[in-house]
């Protein structure tokens, strides 16, 4: 049986304390929460990304705080679900001072979604069977274009680094740091919606990151034809220019006259002198005359005016944020998010039956004349799941089960084991509780009576030993996410 690891659903974390509920209005204003450079010792360390727009090198897209790094720093850990303290050996953040050391990083492409994929950013893009496409929404913005490819195209980045310092968390995956998530995440997971989460957080945890100045030029331009295509020609240009810009000499300004439509945006991060300019060509072939400081720029780039301006360490893979939660269905709604999906319908699946086409499913039988029937616990046959799919929906910090069957009327899951209409009280609100034995796992606690429901049998019993988890454990065993896990 395939491992659930990731996301999808629409819900959020649940703990065992009913957290106050976030006011309606509240959450239809609420803005990406975006920090400014250098904030603390630490800078956006542990903090969120959103990666949908750059490649970790521009401070805009840092969002907010994950990592809570005083308790990593102190050892003192906690689980997610239960908020119970958990101790840890203390551990440091690994600091090294770079001196100035200058670095560059190229990419060329014939479109913004290859030159993209050429970044050799060691980034976590997969999803299930799905890629996210990343890094690209800010270099269509600048230059007011999509990422189709046409092979007339060239679009070339140079970014020049100089590097002030390099920070990492102690654990850069998130099987350990999931124990030091900042106490306004975790409870934003129960309160906030996935796509809210993405917009106050990123899509991915920053765990290593590289502070400096960047003095970044993005080139793009096109062939006259098929015919005169030099990927070779347009970056020896390219790189000429730069050189002449950087040195403060004059430089010739028919540089690129075999080509047509070339703009040079150039920007920089860090420092205190902004040397940022477009370069653009004239229907005629020639270029803008522009003056850059670059001198100024890159003397003004210190420690006291350092920028965010990648990740620290090549090999460094940055994890998406989802990777950091324990609870299921708080991961699917996120990553469904992610992937621009709806609200997820799911199916459960429990462990009774562990052969595959013969897995248990909690599902309502056909709903008509508008009576409620009792979930059943029933054997999949030949891939079906339309019996069996239902929704999560977050509610006063739990989850209401609305069966999906008879979609022209609202049933939800109550303490009794019927579905029935909409109630006003705890009767229908569930919390999922993260499995000891099996982190895919998870048990439903009925917050009306306390009680668990049974996957191997759907009645209610108390809080079951470890030992007996597995007889009330269940799992997604389909999303449009992943697909079928039976």
């Amino acid at each position: 049986m395939k491992k659930i690891t990731y996301l999808l659903s629409t819900l959020l974390i649940v703990s065992c304390t009913d957290n106050g509920l976030i006011d309606t209005e509240q959450l239809e204003n609420i803005q990406p929460s975006t920090r400014a450079v250098g904030d603390g010792k630490y800078d956006a360390l542990g903090y969120g990304y959103n990666c949908f727009y750059a490649d970790f090198s521009d401070p805009l897209y840092v969002q907010g705080k994950v990592i809570d790094i005083e308790r990593l720093e102190e050892g003192r850990g906690r689980d997610q679900i239960t908020k119970d303290e958990l101790s840890f050996t203390p551990a440091k953040i690994n600091e090294a001072i770079l001196h100035g050391r200058a670095q560059s990083r190229i990419a060329y492409g014939t479109s913004i979604d290859k030159l993209t994929k050429k970044l050799n950013v060691n980034v976590k893009t997969k999803i299930g069977t799905k890629i996210l496409k990343v890094f690209s929404l800010d270099l269509e913005a600048t230059i007011n274009q999509n990422s189709t490819s046409n092979n007339l195209n060239s679009f070339y980045k140079v970014d020049a680094l100089k590097t002030t310092r390099r920070l990492t968390l102690p654990y850069t995956s998130p099987s350990r740091l999931r124990y030091f998530l900042s106490d306004e995440f975790l409870a934003d997971l129960k309160e906030l919606s996935g796509q809210e989460i993405i917009q106050k957080y990123g899509t991915h945890v920053m765990t290593d990151i590289l502070l400096g100045g960047n003095f970044s030029a993005f080139y793009t331009g096109k062939y006259e034809s098929t015919d005169q295509f030099n990927e070779q020609e347009f970056k020896a240009k390219s790189n000429f220019l730069l050189s002449s810009v950087k040195a403060g000499t004059k430089y010739d300004r028919t540089l690129f006259k075999s080509f047509k439509q070339v703009n040079v945006y150039i920007k920089t991060q860090g420092g205190t002198v902004n040397s940022s300019a477009i370069i653009s060509q004239s229907p005629d072939g020639v270029l803008d005359n522009v003056s850059i400081d670059y001198t100024g720029w890159i003397n003004s780039v210190s420690q006291n005016s350092e920028s965010l301006i990648g990740i620290g360490n090549p090999d460094s893979q940055m994890y998406l944020l989802s990777d950091f939660i324990e609870d299921p269905i708080a991961r699917i709604d996120i990553e469904a998010a992610l992937l621009s999906l709806p609200a997820q319908e799911i199916v459960l699946s429990s462990r009774k039956n562990n052969v595959i086409n013969s897995t248990a499913i909690l599902t309502v039988m056909d709903v008509s004349n508008k009576e409620v029937k009792r979930p059943e616990l029933y054997p999949i046959q030949g891939g079906s799941i339309s019996r069996g799919l239902i929704k999560f929906i977050k509610s006063k910090g739990y989850y209401r089960i609305q069966s999906m069957v008879d979609r022209n009327n609202e049933y939800y899951l109550d303490s009794s084991g019927n579905y029935s209409v909409f109630k006003n009280d705890n009767s229908q609100l569930w919390q999922v509780c993260v499995s000891e034995n099996n982190a895919s796992d998870f048990m439903l606690k009925n917050i009306g009576t306390g009680l668990y429901l049974s996957s191997y049998d759907l009645k209610f019993y108390e809080k079951p030993q470890v030992e007996k988890e597995p007889n009330f454990c269940w799992h997604i065993g389909y999303s449009n996410v992943y697909g079928n896990d039976f």
